[in-house]
This record gives structure tokens, C-alpha cells and sequence, in this order.
């Protein structure tokens, strides 16, 4: 755990060497890290007050590329089936219980983020898809279908960013299913794919996968 301070707290994991993918949750409270063992099984793995529950495994998942707390105790989960293609999943730990989410077919599902408060998560995928989960209903858009979306973020004023190789958009709050995407930054020679995407009131920062930053701020 880092904070202002610096490093805070490490947190090892015992067992066999294994892989993180991705995390997300409360250290102090519930949280859920997603794992893949080398040549093994993709499990989700639950923390509680910083004691761990025994792993569950994901069935006919290959891949977790995000994970997203929609609620205190479900999460949803993102990635790439078994047998290929897109997978959304919503997961309750304390109920032991996965459940498949219905979405579009695509090649596979890349990023997604989650607003508690709300129960509200929003999922984005290949070929511009994006799949808004509210409280247990499902919706789709599509932002342009000629790029892979690789990263999402729902800012604090409810207005929602994507972002892929080449290009970041952006959505005015909308109900799911009805909101408008334009697009905020084009770089045609900027082929590397964004992976990260934070935002704050006035400020989006974005990191590619080639390690390159880039900084925008309302004016």
C-alpha cells in the first residue's frame, strides 16, 4: 500500500508462484484480487479485513483484464473466455457465487471501472464496445467500432472517458444505452494502447504501454 507518506504496508501471499492481474476493493475492509497461477487456473481471491478466503476459480475464463467494485459485496469482472471471445462476469464473495453477464460478442472485454455508490459499472471491450451494468441490468453502446477501447474511467461528475490506441473520448452523464461519445484526442502516430486512465475533477492523465504520460486539464 502506498500513500503520501511513501510505502505503507506489504502484504505476502503464500502458495505457489502465481500471477496478479488486477485488484480492487478497500485494504481495510473487503477487496478482491484477480490471479493466474503459471500454466494454471484464473482465480479471484478475497481479502476480508486482511484475512484471505479460499480462492475461487473462474470456470471458461482465460483471462481477467479488469475488475470493479459495483457494490459492497459484487464486483464485476472482465476479460476473455476460454473458448475466445468476450467475457463479463459479476462476482459475490461472500455468497460464493459467479454469474455470467450477458454482452456483446467481441474478441475480448479490456478494462472496466465501477462506481459503488451508484451500482453502477461500465465495461470496454474491442471493436468500440462498451456494457453499462446498473444495478443488475445490462446495456450496450458502441463508441467507434475501429478501435480496440482499452481503458475506462467514470469521472466524479458522472461524465465517462475510453480510451484506445490513438485516441481518447469522452461522454457527457447519460442514462445507460443513451449517452454520446466524442472524441477529445487524436494522435494517428500514437500507436501504443493507453492501459491506464485516471480522472478527476479538471484533470485526466493517461499512461500508454509504452510508458509515455499524457496530461489533460479543463480550461
Amino acid at each position: 500500500i502506498y500513500t503520501t507518506g511513501g510505502l505503507e504496508h506489504v502484504f505476502q501471499r503464500g502458495g505457489s508462484p502465481e500471477s496478479y492481474l488486477a485488484l480492487s476493493g478497500d485494504p481495510d475492509d473487503m477487496g478482491v484480487v484477480a490471479a493466474a497461477a503459471d500454466g494454471g487456473a484464473v482465480t479471484l481471491q478475497t481479502f476480508i479485513g486482511r484475512r484471505w478466503m479460499r480462492a475461487f476459480v473462474i470456470e471458461g475464463m482465460a483471462h481477467v483484464a479488469g475488475l470493479a467494485r459495483v457494490h459492497d459485496e459484487r464486483w464485476i469482472v472482465a476479460g476473455r473466455a476460454g473458448g475466445g471471445g468476450g467475457m463479463i462476469a459479476e462476482y459475490a464473495p461472500l455468497e460464493w457465487r459467479l454469474t455470467r453477464v450477458p454482452a456483446p460478442e467481441v474478441r475480448a472485454f479490456l478494462a472496466c471501472a465501477a462506481s459503488p455508490e451508484q451500482g453502477l459499472g461500465v465495461v470496454a471491450g474491442a471493436d468500440g464496445a462498451v456494457v453499462w451494468y446498473l444495478n443488475g441490468e445490462i446495456d450496450a453502446e458502441t463508441v467507434d467500432p475501429r478501435f480496440d477501447l482499452s481503458a475506462i474511467a467514470l469521472g466524479p461528475d458522472g461524465t465517462t472517458w475510453a480510451a484506445s490506441a490513438r485516441r481518447i473520448w469522452r461522454r457527457p452523464p447519460a442514462p445507460p444505452g443513451t449517452g454520446v461519445w466524442t472524441c477529445v484526442w487524436a494522435e494517428d502516430a500514437a500507436f501504443a494502447p493507453i492501459v491506464s486512465l485516471f480522472v478527476d475533477a479538471g484533470v485526466v492523465v493517461v499512461v500508454t504501454a509504452d510508458g509515455g504520460m499524457l496530461e489533460g486539464r479543463a480550461s
